[in-house]
Parts: structure tokens; sequence; C-alpha cells
């Protein structure tokens, strides 16, 4: 058997021990999975193992060495280490927007590194379900088995962090109902999972794993009147005018098209440019992130956005996100 063809039998091998919940079974198969359609299979298949190395269990591990396959498995833990030399593991700057509309949730962003990711959600029956419109939720398509189950899980591997030595990932749930509903709920789920969450007072934060941030129609106002929080608020331009404590609102977001025209055709005009650079700077005054959503998904506009210090960088294709900041970051460091 060529070499290619025992990399796709230990593809098989590993999509065979994929279970949806768990990021450790499921990253190595997807990278492994997209490294058989390059040109150079070993040095990405390398490259994948270098990624999902730092997210396998035990378990998965022993599967794989106990296996036939063992040399090969050597061979390319070795090339994993050159290529995770030079590819960061995690992305501060990447967020997954709308990640529930995904193949993979969560699991495809945390391959990818990426440091942010966004779910929407409905209270049905009881259960807070994921989903963008009310009638696209699922049974069994619950925040705690798509978001922070698998966060927990692989904190638990890493020594409390999602990523080995890394920051803070945010959870950003974005509230599609009335917070008079969805808050007192969520608060109650958040409860269960507070070992991993990062608490918010009026005077201090205790950043831990996970950072959850609620966007949409958000309670500030109920989040407000509670002295100790699993969760803040996400913010809009207008609060940059007056605004509130960082400890409560941590992240200020907004849609790109009803504040600026430009889609990425041609320079950016200087005027909007200078308007970009005033609005991340006074956030950034106040120690808050800044996001837009709704910007074109454009090499263009993501150059101008990295260039002028937007800390959250929405994605759609996770894989082209990751290959823009890893090219960023290279050519930062190789000046």
């Amino acid at each position: 058997m060529d070499m290619v063809s025992e990399l796709y039998v230990l593809t098989h091998w590993s999509g065979l021990f994929h279970r949806p919940d768990r990021a450790d079974f499921h990253c190595l198969h997807i990278d492994l999975q997209a490294a058989l359609s390059i040109e150079y299979p070993l040095v990405h298949f390398g490259a994948a193992f270098g990624r999902a190395k730092y997210c396998m269990s035990t378990e998965v591990l022993n599967v794989l060495t106990s296996s036939r396959l063992v040399c090969l498995f050597v061979v390319l833990m070795a090339v994993a280490g050159t290529a995770q030399a030079e590819d960061p593991v995690f992305l501060p700057r990447a967020h997954s927007h709308n990640d529930y509309m995904r193949p993979h949730p969560l699991l495809d962003a945390l391959n990818a590194g990426f440091c942010s990711v966004e779910a929407d959600i409905y209270l049905v029956n009881g259960e807070l379900l994921v989903a963008h419109d009310r009638d696209k939720v699922k049974p069994g398509g619950t925040l705690q088995k798509m978001y922070l189950d698998p966060l927990r899980e692989r904190a638990k591997q890493n020594s409390g962090r999602i990523y080995p030595n890394g920051p803070s990932v945010i959870l950003l749930i974005d509230f599609k109902e009335s917070p008079a509903i969805l808050w007192p709920a969520l608060r109650d789920v958040l409860q269960q999972y507070e070992d991993m969450l990062t608490v918010f007072t009026d005077e201090t934060v205790d950043e831990r794993a996970v950072t959850v941030i609620i966007s949409g129609t958000s309670p500030r106002a109920q989040l407000k009147q509670e002295p100790r929080r699993l969760a803040a608020i996400d913010g809009r331009l207008p609060d940059l005018a007056n605004p509130p404590s960082p400890k409560l609102v941590p992240l200020v977001s907004n849609s790109w098209t009803p504040v600026f025209k430009w889609m990425g055709t041609g320079p950016m005009p200087e005027a909007e440019r200078a308007k970009l650079k005033e609005y991340i700077d006074k956030a950034h005054a106040n120690g808050q992130k800044i996001r837009f959503w709704g910007a074109p998904n454009r090499l263009e506009v993501w150059e101008e956005f990295y260039t002028l210090g937007i800390d959250l960088l929405n994605a759609d294709n996770p894989a082209q996100m990751r290959e823009f900041l890893v090219n960023k970051m290279n050519q930062e460091k190789a000046r």
C-alpha cells in the first residue's frame, strides 16, 4: 500500500471513532479529509496532526498508536512538529459568525484555531435551542450539547483552557427572543458550567476558559443589577459616546452597512477609514473590543480591518480566515 493509500486508511479510521460531541475525535478526521485534496498530502497531513494533537485525548492516541499504522503515525507526528512550529495554534482575532450553520458547529472553528464563536438561541419547551430562525430549531440541538459540553471537555483536557496556554474563548450568544424569556433560562444553564466561565463583577474580571457575551436583544438592565455575573453584554456603536464599564460591556459590535458604504471594491475612502479608526480608538481607550458584522467577506476588507486594529474579524469560512490570519501573523513575525 502506498503512502497516500495509507493516509486514506488512517482518515477512515479516524472517522470510525468520530463522535459529534467530542472535539478530540472530530478535529483529526476533518483535517485529514481536507488534506487528501492537496497536492502534497504528507506535509498537510502533518499540519493536520500538528493542530489535532493538541485536542486528542489519550483514548484517540491509543487507538492510533496501537494500530498497524503506528509507523506512519510517528512520521506524521514528526512532520506535525515542523508544521505546528510555523502556524499558530490559536487565532485571537478570528470570530466564527453564525457558527451553528457550519457542517460541524464549534468543532470546525476550534479546529481552525478560532477564539470566538457565535450561537443564536431560542427557548423551546424549556430548552435553549440553537438556530438562526425559530422554525429551524432541531430537537436535541441545545446550547449545552452543541457548545457548552464540548467546550468543558476541551478545557478539562487542556488544564483549564480551550487551547493550551491560549486566551479565553468568547462564546457570543445572540438572543433571538425577549431577554425576559431567555435570560432566566440561560442564567440557570450557565451556573452549571461556572467552573469554566469568566466571572464579572463591577470591580473585577476573573477570566477563565470561556467568556460568555450576550448579543442581540441583550438583558443589559438585568445583568447590571447582578453583583456577580457569568456573562457580559455586547454593546453597539452608540455606547462609545457614553461608554459603560468594560466589565459589563467588554465588546462593541455593529452592522457594517448602516454606517459605511465601502464594500471592498477599490480603495477604502479616506473619510470612511478615518471614521472607522475613530470608532476603534474609542473602543480601545475604554478597554473594549470591537467587531462589525455584515461586512463583505473579501480579502480587501479583511486587510483594512486587520491593519486598523479591529479585534474580531467575522468569518463565514473558517479555513479562508485561518489562512489569512496565519499569513499576516507570519509576516509580522518575519519582520
